[in-house]
């Protein structure tokens, strides 16, 4: 991620607690488009609302520089597997639009 900071589109962000870093995220803009593909939150600092002011910002930020559309993906919930990601999509109004197969190594 280092070496998308200063490239052209990219914008990122940092949730502070406390003066100590907590969470980070990421927005990409080109053309009318903005994605919200990478984020991440310290163990330590989980479940205080951190993604979720980041995404609020992220949407902001994207419409003011005049995006039509924000867009972003996470894997996928299911009864066995929750998913903070996605429930933080959901409330900030996000909508389904496909699912798609991903791909991992098997665990060793």
């Amino acid at each position: 991620m280092a070496a998308t900071v200063g490239r052209p589109g990219w914008h990122h962000y940092i949730a502070w607690s406390g003066g100590e870093p907590g969470a980070v995220a990421a927005l990409f803009v080109r053309d009318s488009a903005g994605w919200l593909g990478v984020a991440a939150t310290l163990p330590a600092f989980r479940r205080r609302g951190a993604q979720g002011a980041l995404m609020a910002r992220r949407v902001r930020d994207a419409a003011a520089l005049g995006c039509r559309w924000v867009v972003t993906e996470t894997g996928q919930e299911t009864p066995e597997q929750l998913n903070p990601s996605y429930r933080n999509m959901k409330r900030a109004g996000f909508a389904d639009a496909y699912h798609r197969p991903n791909y991992m190594l098997p665990k060793s």
